[in-house]
Formats: C-alpha cells, structure tokens, sequence
C-alpha cells in the first residue's frame, strides 16, 4: 500500500516533507474528510507537478500548466468574437489578479467569462488553473478553472479608481479620474492588412503623476470633444509601456467621459538651473521672451514648425522650442506655463535647452502673472554676447552685427529646421544657412553647434558640426 512517505519521495519538487504533510492535512479539511491521508497525498503530489506556485513571480511563459492563487484588482467586459471554421461565437472576459508579489492578466472563455462578468467581484481571491503565455500586453494565463476562495487572504488593496502612481505594465479595465493637459489631433495610419486606422492622444493627470491617454478607432474621433484642465474620467483601459513610460490605451468613446469632480493635478518640477543634458523633466516659470513661429518642410515633403520662448525661474532660465501645434498656442510673455515631459538637449553655446516634443504637454497657467523687466528682452542678446569664445572664433550675435567679416571662423548653435546640401538652422537671432550639410549626419529638431567659415552670403561653410 502507497504511504504518505511513499508519495513524497516520488515526489520531484522543493517542497520540504513537514510542508508537505501541511498540504496533505489542508486537503484532508477541504474535502470535508472525505479521503484519507494517503488518497490525499496523491491528490497534493498532483497539485505540485501541475505546476502549483507559491506566488505570482513564480508564473513563467515556459510552464505547461500553472496553479496559483490571485486577488481580483480588476474584471473587464465581456467580449464576443468568432471562431475559426465554426458557426459559434466564442466569449472571454479578462480579468486582472494579484497578490504581494505582482500581477497578471487572467482569460477567461465562454461560459467561465460570462459567470465571471454575473457574479465574480473585485477583492474576491481565486484559485486559477490554466497556462501561461505571453499576450499581447504581457504575461497572462488562459484560464482552464477558477475557484472562489473565501477563507484566503491576500494583503493587497484592490482599487475601483487608479491614481498614476498605481499604475503597473499589464493591467486592464483600468479605471482612472484626470485633468486633461493637452490633446493631439487624429492621425491616420495603414494597418498591416492595408486598411486604415486612426489614433489621438490626450494627456490627464491628478495629484501622483501624468499619463498618456492613446486612443483608438473610434476612441480617437472623440478627442476634439476635450479641452485643457476638464475633468475626466478614462475606463476599460489597458496599461501599456510607451516609449516614455507608461500609457493608457482606449478603443471605444465611451472609455473616456466628462466628469464635474474637481482633480487637483500637482506635479513634480525641477527648478529650471539644475535641468541637465539628457532629462527628461516637468518645468515651470514664466515667459520672458517669445519668437514668432516659423515653419519648415521636412524630407518626406511634410511641413513643419517651431517657435522658441525663454522661460525663467528663480532658479534660472531656459530657451524652450515648441515644436507642431504646440508651436499654435496663444502664448505670451509674461504668461506662466508649466512643461511636462521636456527633453533636455545640447543648446545654445552648449546651453541646456528644452525641447517639447509628442510626449510633452504645455499648459498655460497664469495670464499676464509673470513679472517681466521692460529690457528683458533686449538683454537676451546681451546674454548671447556676454558668453561668446575668446580668440577667433565668434558667437552668432558677433556673426551677425559684422558686415565684413567673411572668411573668418565663427560658431553658431541652433535647432535644425531643414537637412540637405544645406542646413537651415535656427537660432535666437534668426535662421542661418549651413553650406556642406550632406557630409554631416544631422537630424530635423536636433540642437547642433557648427564651427566653420563664413561665406560672403552670410552664411556658414561648415568645417565641423557637434
């Protein structure tokens, strides 16, 4: 006859005996002693080489067959789709579980997704049985069985509303309140099937952080129906990672609505003066000085445009670049504004510069409530000059008062607007042309320095470009 003893040792697992005589006498108690100790120590030696975990870190891609016990966080829709080869439809409802180690996304099929929408409820701890595989947004587990487990405790908070500071890679049907801070228009695209998509994008953020909002198909038609600081309200969202954090990705015009709640959005600044190469950064401040816009052709034939602005603080200031329809707003000096998400490049005599891209948002803050000395402007080129190199080589500002100075060598900084044969670069007094551009690897909205010669036309002989 098979002892306990017997099965253990048969047993290919790290499970100590005393943990395993733990298990034997748990199943003895859940199946109401309806087995024996031995009949259950089969039954648990099954539980263990079908791939029962302690905890979700555990779960792998490569496992055949896991066992696992979760806390709903979230229970999605219930979705219809249509079967290869078979007149049916099929049904599945995803689910997101956690425990203190992590999360994962749970499928559920047919008539287990539709229990699941009827009677399951977020909080309630499951035991899942089912393979794991990689999904579209992560690991997840087809689930073959769940069960209720009302006498297991999992010590983690299963929300109804996210904040951003919540937000994890791989969570679905998220539910999250904001306060909108910038909107994209629609942008269309050739699927891979050579049908057409859309896509938009909205920013939202409340009192933890900001996140983007990618919206799809339908979902995109609808952005144009949400303005600056409105309060909304995203759901049935999946949480993705982007290419700068995290996102939250919507297909339907109903996953985002109007909300009359106020939501306070408190972002985290860094002072203007400890902004460094290569951050990426949320500024505040006023507006000291504002270019007028200006617009250029890319390769592919579309156009472009930039405006440029100085912000200060009392920390410092910093020459912005608002690229796209952030180049649009209606900005003026002496306005606040706040910038999220700006990438700090290689500006101005080596300067620091911040340069507004997709992922950024701009908001005006205060109208008219910046303090601006009546010269300000007039000392942005004063800065300029006060900072130019010794010896032969010349700042812009030096480059462009002289009239006769061709031949000589002379540096310029600035944002590249057109690549080619020439360069057109912007710069704080205007566009300057850079003849020998081809034998140089720049990029449209790049920050460069050229070093070179300057040719009768005022422009640039480029002899070196960094």
């Amino acid at each position: 006859m098979t002892t306990i003893k017997d099965v253990y040792q048969d047993l290919d697992s790290d499970t100590s005996f005393e943990e395993f005589e733990e298990q034997v006498e748990n199943k003895i108690e859940e199946m109401n002693g309806l087995v024996d100790k031995d009949a259950a120590a089969v039954l648990v030696s099954d539980g263990l080489t079908t791939g029962r975990v302690q905890n979700i870190e555990e779960i792998d891609a490569g496992m055949d067959e896991v066992e696992f016990l979760g806390k709903i966080l979230t229970i999605g829709d219930l979705n219809t789709f249509s079967r290869d080869g078979e007149d049916s439809d099929g049904t599945v409802c995803n689910i997101e579980v956690g425990d203190e180690t992590g999360q994962i996304r749970a499928a559920l099929w047919d008539e287990m997704a539709e229990d699941a929408v009827e009677e399951l409820e977020v909080g309630e701890v499951l035991e899942i049985s089912g393979t794991p595989k990689d999904g579209y947004n992560g690991l997840e587990v087809s689930a073959h069985d769940v069960v209720v487990q009302e006498d297991v405790e999992i010590g983690i908070e299963a929300l109804e509303s996210y904040h951003v500071a919540d937000l994890s890679a791989g969570l679905s049907a998220v539910t999250m309140k904001g306060l909108v801070l910038g909107t994209t228009s629609i942008n269309t695209f050739e699927r891979d099937d050579g049908s057409d998509g859309q896509v938009a994008n909205i920013v939202i953020g409340d009192k933890t952080g900001e996140i983007q909002v990618t919206m799809w198909g339908e979902a995109a038609e609808a952005v144009d129906d949400y303005r600056v600081k409105q309060s909304v309200e995203v759901t049935n969202a999946d949480v993705r990672d982007g290419d700068n954090g995290l996102e939250l990705h919507i297909s339907s015009p109903d996953d985002i609505t109007h909300i009359k709640e106020q939501i306070k959005y408190i972002p985290e600044t860094t002072p203007i003066g400890e902004a460094e190469l290569g951050d990426s950064v949320n500024l505040a401040g006023g507006v000291t000085y504002l270019d007028e816009k200006r617009a250029f052709d890319r390769d592919d034939g579309s156009s472009g445009q930039v405006r440029n602005l100085n912000l200060e603080d009392d920390s410092g200031n910093i020459r912005v670049s608002l690229w796209g329809d952030k180049a649009e707003m209606d900005i003026n000096v002496s306005d606040e504004i706040l910038i999220t998400n700006a990438e700090i490049e290689q500006g101005w005599e080596d300067e620091p510069e911040a340069s507004t891209g997709y992922q950024s948002t701009v908001l005006i803050t205060g109208r008219g409530s910046y303090d601006v000395e009546e010269d300000e402007e007039a000392d942005e080129g004063e800065k300029d000059d006060s900072s130019s190199s010794s010896g032969s080589t010349k700042s812009i500002d030096e480059y462009e008062s002289d009239g006769d100075d061709a031949g000589e060598e002379v540096q310029v900084a600035g944002t590249v607007l057109g690549v080619g044969e020439e360069i057109t670069l912007d710069t704080p007094n205007g566009e300057i042309t850079i003849t020998g551009g081809s034998d140089f690897d720049v990029r449209l909205g790049q920050s460069i320095t050229v070093r070179g010669t300057q040719n009768d036309d005022d422009s640039i002989a480029a002899s070196e470009i960094f």
